[in-house]
């Protein structure tokens, strides 16, 4: 890990301690820094900002010339996937001539596989308008052509990301007027948003109250930007304050309750505008890392494209949930059936082997029903006709069932005979001999028989024989 500024590494060595910690990007030699699979950088955003002097790589300060510090790194070391971020003013400033620069720097390495694209912290799961260019770098050894850029999801309401309000804010609760700057933004904002209809003690309004009153601007429902010379916080109009630290982390996709707060508030602010968004990162990595073979396809899913629980922030608001759609639901159903396959293939592996004894005493228990039941058989008897054996769906040969062949010589024209096996005997079907005939017996006597050679119409007879027999009368028409 690497950075200048001494209250940043307080909170890297408290938080994510490093193996190695570099003060000086421009002083570290290159040849020596550890080899990473994954680089991540954000140079200086001021010299490329619309809000600043926009004087890129010309910057006075040399804040514009990291990004070559950053590339040289690349150069040496090839991680296999590379993050880099700054503002989106770096497209426009100059007539997009830094940006082609920095491209065309990238391209040449020969090395990567080169992609960038805007991205805005709204369009995916937060509530906050922070328009960010990200280039991203896969190693083209490694690159299997998979990446796709993360498209946007449904936006929660910022509200989920706040702390309860307590009571409705009156005009008192506004900054006092010793802060003249943000008192007359707040008021000119709550005057803008009447005359628009709204009531701003009633819907959250979030105004950017420490900027200069001409550049004033407020959003329903979703911070502006938050920047590092914000590091107070935008104020909220249906809460009477300012956002706070908590509130200010949830909205850059950060947990408060286990981010460890080692440095002062003033120099938290700072840290949180300086960052990244998190949900941005965590879907670009969700879908770098397989594609660059670092992960398994599917085994990552994208929780902010599907419905990410905002209790994982520290919020105390009720939990939102995104439905997937499209690629992001695939994604998810995918990565749900690997980590499935997963765990059953990792408990398979830990049960231990039947040995041979244990394998004959299950053989013996599965065939045992069978030996019972063709015991029950009654004994072969003359003019039985014997079925062929089969095999049942567990692999156990049925009995073989005796079947009573017609009595051809006594049966009239026009009459068939079923005879039922006797009680005890197994069925050779699933369903009993005895079921089998009632369903038949019950369809024949529904349908009268048709007159034959004149003969007057009759009903089919059911007719039940001696003992376990039941015989059905039924005319050859019929059948």
């Amino acid at each position: 890990s690497c950075d200048i500024n001494k209250w940043a590494k307080v909170s890297i060595q408290e938080n994510f301690p490093p193996r190695h910690f570099y003060n000086d990007l421009k002083t570290r030699d290159m040849s020596k820094t550890p080899k990473v699979d994954v680089y991540v950088a954000g140079f200086p955003c001021q010299p490329f900002s619309s809000a600043g002097l926009m004087q890129g790589f010309d910057d006075a300060r040399g804040r514009g010339t990291i990004f070559w510090h950053v590339r040289e790194y690349i150069e040496k070391q090839c991680p296999r996937i590379f993050v880099l971020e700054n503002v989106s003013g770096l497209v426009r400033i100059n007539e997009g001539a830094y940006y082609k620069a920095i491209m065309e720097s990238l391209d040449a390495l020969g090395k990567y596989t080169i992609k960038a694209e805007v991205l805005n912290t709204r369009d995916h799961g937060i509530p906050q308008n922070r328009g960010r260019i990200y280039f991203v770098g896969i190693l083209k050894s490694f690159d299997d052509g998979t990446f796709t850029w993360p498209s946007p999801v449904p936006r929660p309401s910022i509200e989920v990301f706040l702390e309860p309000r307590q009571a409705k804010p009156t005009e008192s609760d506004l900054p006092g007027s010793s802060a003249a700057t943000a008192h007359s933004n707040v008021l000119n904002a709550i005057e803008e948003i009447r005359t628009l209809g709204h009531d701003p003690f009633e819907e959250p309004f979030i105004v950017d109250i420490d900027s200069s009153t001409p550049r004033m601007k407020f959003l329903l429902d979703i911070t502006p930007c938050l920047t590092c010379s914000r590091s107070n916080g935008h104020w909220v109009t249906n809460r009477g304050r300012r956002l706070t630290k908590a509130e200010m982390m949830r909205l850059q996709g950060m947990n408060p309750e286990t981010f460890k707060v080692a440095v002062p508030q003033a120099q938290l602010g700072k840290q949180i505008g300086n960052a990244m968004s998190v949900n941005i990162l965590e879907r670009l990595f969700v879908r770098l890392l397989p594609a660059a073979g670092l992960v398994r396809h599917g085994v990552l899913a994208d929780r902010w494209g599907c419905g990410v629980p905002i209790d994982m922030l520290g919020t105390k608001q009720p939990s939102v949930q995104v439905k997937c759609q499209g690629p992001e639901r695939r994604e998810k159903l995918y990565a749900t059936r690997r980590l499935q396959m997963d765990r059953i293939m990792t408990a398979n592996k830990k049960l231990p082997k039947p040995s041979g004894e244990q394998r004959l005493v299950k053989k013996k228990r599965v065939a045992a029903p069978a030996a019972r039941a063709s015991e029950a058989l009654p004994p072969s008897t003359p003019g039985l006709e014997t079925l062929p054996a089969r095999k049942t769906p567990t692999g156990v040969k049925a009995p073989q069932l005796p079947v009573e062949r017609a009595p051809t010589s006594r049966l009239k024209p026009g009459q068939i005979w079923i005879r039922m096996a006797p009680k005890g005997t197994p069925s050779r079907d699933s369903d009993s001999t005895a079921n089998v005939v009632g369903r038949v017996v019950g369809r024949i006597s529904r349908r009268p028989a048709a007159a034959e050679d004149g003969e007057p119409s009759t009903s089919t007879k059911r007719v039940l024989g001696q003992g376990s027999g039941v015989s059905v009368v039924k005319r050859r028409r019929d059948l």
